[in-house]
């Protein structure tokens, strides 16, 4: 198992495994829900029980039953990251390609499409003005999710990039790469440096 997503609801997560299948499980059973054979990115619907895969394709499927219920067409080739925003409205995809692209959930269609770089982790602020992406040559790109602009935050240069987490204000970004982690603050770019880290004993925080 290379990777493991849980579900917005707590109740199943998904789980990516070397054999190139993505599997559906419940929290509370050992018992494999559904399987689906589309595996280099994986984001659920917050909103409704939909899952947004992404292969050689882009598509939204029914969890329940597997079908396929809208295809994102645009993407040349694998879509290697998604993201899907916090409403359930706008999910954002990358690409061997090199094109990162904003679709509307709800008809399939492309609102904007950026030619930066391809990126291998996306993530959409709570408020889906804006996203994050940590793309090739190590930069990490913000999106203007409303106006259709970019501006980058920096490169890091530690290694190949894998994958991009928001903190809860939105006020950082932590990605990572084959070369370690690094943080930004998304007003300014500006990198602190890690020096060390510990869990709370409190509520869940690094």
């Amino acid at each position: 198992v290379v990777q493991i997503v849980p579900h917005p609801s707590g109740e199943h997560f998904l789980s990516h495994s070397a054999d190139g299948s993505t599997r559906l499980w419940s929290v509370h059973s050992d018992e494999e829900r559904n399987r689906f054979n589309l595996q280099d990115s994986t984001v659920f619907s917050p909103t409704k029980d939909r899952l947004y895969l992404g292969n050689n394709a882009l598509v939204e499927l029914d969890i329940a039953t597997s079908q396929v219920t809208r295809k994102f067409v645009g993407h040349e080739g694998p879509v290697w990251a998604t993201a899907v925003s916090a409403d359930g409205q706008t999910l954002l995809s990358s690409g061997f390609d090199g094109t990162i692209r904003l679709w509307e959930t709800a008809s399939g269609l492309e609102v904007f499409r950026w030619d930066d770089r391809p990126c291998r982790g996306l993530a959409i602020l709570s408020d889906g003005a804006a996203a994050v992406g940590h793309c090739e040559s190590n930069t990490l790109l913000m999106f203007d999710l409303v106006q259709g602009g970019s501006r980058s935050l920096g490169t890091s240069g530690q290694g190949d990039p894998y994958g991009v987490a928001l903190s809860p204000g939105g006020q950082f970004a932590i990605a990572s790469e084959t070369g370690g982690t690094f943080i930004v603050e998304l007003a300014t770019g500006h990198q602190p440096p890690i020096r060390g880290a510990q869990i709370s004993a409190g509520p869940p925080r690094v």
